[in-house]
């Protein structure tokens, strides 16, 4: 992707141009897609796969849902395992697995969601990046809309990080998948696209949840002020921060992470850390330049982690000038 096409892209991101971003041409890039297509094409077969489950359902007999959604690497795998800790289903990623079957031509199967007469709230994860320019554009909760999700069940969790800690990471992590020029072009895609899900999310008439992965720093008085934002607060003790054991290792029988079969081309053994504990982990940057800095600051990245930070401190009541 050129400079210029990607100005132009970042423009369309901010001014929600969604008929020139669905129209895009999506190249197959040979290994994580496999078909030619524009994201409305893709757009449709995800929502008619989620649709094979949804369709048939009453608006009543879905689950009340919280959707932790942002850029990928801001700490929400972490944050998935604690919703599931907590007691909750907890879902990696139902709605970008059905896309990355798609862009790879395979056939995806739909997610089905438990009834709210057993399960009255249900946790998923939906990020955007990397990999594909796809997985950067795509609005997971406009598509469970679109799909037959009603709009009135659900509470985005919009997840933020420091901008250049959490690019760093996207470096570090997927460098050996991807070049680095191409990840750099897909985390200001995704970053922008993340406070485009959650502009499109507050036209739907969904609830927002700011949450960064800062307040992590201060977790017992964080994570019973996100809980409490579903009423969960008496779900709260501190065992539920300190002490994961074996359910901290997402690779064990004993997570409670809800991993959906995924294509072959995107398993990564080894891509989330084995943790006892909710906490925050500093980040020593060793991947990020001062060209990327000034890029970051330049596309407006750093702008929307000050008001997403702002926002959440200000929602769960937080102290910022502690973090």
């Amino acid at each position: 992707m050129s400079d210029p096409n990607l100005d132009q892209i970042c423009a369309a991101i901010k001014a929600d141009d969604a008929k020139y971003l669905y129209s895009l041409p999506l190249a197959p890039e040979g290994r994580y897609q496999a078909v030619e297509a524009r994201l409305t094409d893709l757009n449709q077969r995800i929502v008619d796969t989620l649709a094979r489950a949804f369709e048939d359902r009453s608006a009543d007999s879905f689950p009340a849902l919280a959707v932790s959604c942002g850029k990928c690497r801001v700490g929400s795998t972490a944050l998935t395992n604690l919703f599931g800790i907590a007691g909750l289903p907890s879902y990696y990623q139902p709605v970008k697995t059905v896309m990355r079957f798609e862009a790879l031509g395979q056939p995806s199967a739909p997610w089905i969601v438990p009834d709210r007469a057993t399960t009255p709230l249900v946790h998923c994860k939906e990020m955007t990046g990397p990999y594909l320019l796809a997985e950067c554009l795509f609005d997971p909760i406009d598509l469970l809309v679109a799909a037959g999700y009603p709009a009135a069940k659900i509470t985005m969790v919009a997840l933020e990080r420091e901008p250049v800690a959490s690019l760093d990471s996207w470096l570090e992590k997927w460098s050996q998948h991807r070049a680095p020029a191409t990840l750099v072009q897909h985390y200001l895609l995704s970053a922008l696209n993340a406070a485009r899900i959650e502009r499109n999310a507050r036209r739907h008439g969904i609830r927002v949840v700011n949450y960064v992965y800062e307040a992590s720093k201060h977790p017992h008085a964080a994570v019973a002020a996100l809980l409490d934002c579903f009423d969960l607060g008496d779900r709260f003790t501190p065992a539920l921060v300190d002490d994961w054991g074996k359910r901290g290792s997402l690779e064990s029988p004993e997570s409670l992470v809800r991993f959906p079969v995924e294509p072959a081309p995107y398993v990564m053994v080894g891509l989330h850390a084995s943790e006892t504990r909710y906490r925050f982990k500093d980040r020593n940057v060793s991947y990020v330049t001062d060209e990327m800095r000034a890029l970051l600051a330049r596309k407006g990245i750093t702008d929307i982690y000050a008001r997403a930070r702002n926002a959440c401190f200000t929602q769960l009541k937080l102290e910022p000038e502690a973090i």
